[in-house]
């Protein structure tokens, strides 16, 4: 029995934890150093304007979490130019809010509000991409699952050629204003992080005594796979942004 809430558990936290934390530090890493690039290159506001929209979905992925494990939200904005006369401020937008210390629920909520803006953006790529570009969507699957290449030539955009260029620019937007974290978000899902893996083995427990283990990993997995594959191809998207703003700054 111990081996099988053993074996349970680690598969519940590879799916739930680990594999999205890797991912999810690889678009934080990518997405801190395109900004970067962007100031650099271009201005302190050009990260604002070529990131707008994924600033603004960064805050709102907040926002409804935050909403949907019954926090108090005291204020927000979903974007904001900083002011330039103070350093320390370099808040592109916020959600601040408050939640009862005592309450298991919103506790654990705070795990998903810290990282809201990976699975809002995540999810806003993914649809992006369906309407816009789903062959290639469909390509990356194929690749990812049976590790089968598909031709570029079968990759075509539903609008045409300018269905394709609104696609670029959205999802490079997206990753230059979205999948950065700042210390306040990774510093708010800390505060829940017990609170979950208490939660994950209690569930873990009771599925295995009940012969429900096979059942609960087969329902994550069904669900994950599928975040984790758009991850990967979000992650894909906002290296490649990083390659590019490179190239662009070499022959500056």
């Amino acid at each position: 029995m111990l081996q099988t809430i053993a074996s349970t558990f680690g598969q519940i936290i590879l799916y739930l934890i680990i594999i999205p934390s890797v991912l999810g530090a690889g678009l934080v890493f990518a997405n801190r150093s395109s900004k970067r690039q962007v100031v650099t290159y271009f201005g302190f506001s050009a990260q604002i304007i070529a990131g707008w929209f994924g600033i603004v979905i960064h805050e709102a992925s907040h926002l409804l979490m935050a909403l949907l494990f019954g926090h108090h939200i005291t204020s927000f904005r979903l974007v904001r130019s900083p002011n330039r006369n103070d350093p320390s401020d370099n808040s592109l937008g916020y959600v601040n809010h408050t939640w009862n210390q005592h309450n298991f629920y919103q506790k654990v909520g705070n795990v998903f509000i810290g990282i809201a803006p990976i699975i809002g953006n995540t999810i806003a790529i993914y649809f992006i991409t369906k309407w816009l570009l789903p062959s290639s969507l469909t390509s990356w699957q194929t690749l990812i699952t049976d590790h089968d290449f598909i031709s570029p030539t079968q990759i075509t955009p539903t609008y045409g050629f300018w269905g394709f260029i609104i696609w670029i620019l959205v999802v490079i937007n997206i990753c230059l204003g979205g999948f950065d974290l700042s210390p306040a978000d990774l510093k708010n899902s800390s505060l829940g992080l017990i609170s979950l893996l208490v939660l994950l083995v209690l569930v873990t427990v009771i599925a295995s005594l009940f012969g429900w283990n096979t059942s609960l990993v087969t329902l994550i997995q069904s669900i994950m796979v599928p975040f984790i594959t758009a991850m990967l191809f979000a992650l894909l998207i906002a290296v490649v942004t990083t390659l590019v703003l490179r190239i662009i700054g070499h022959f500056r």
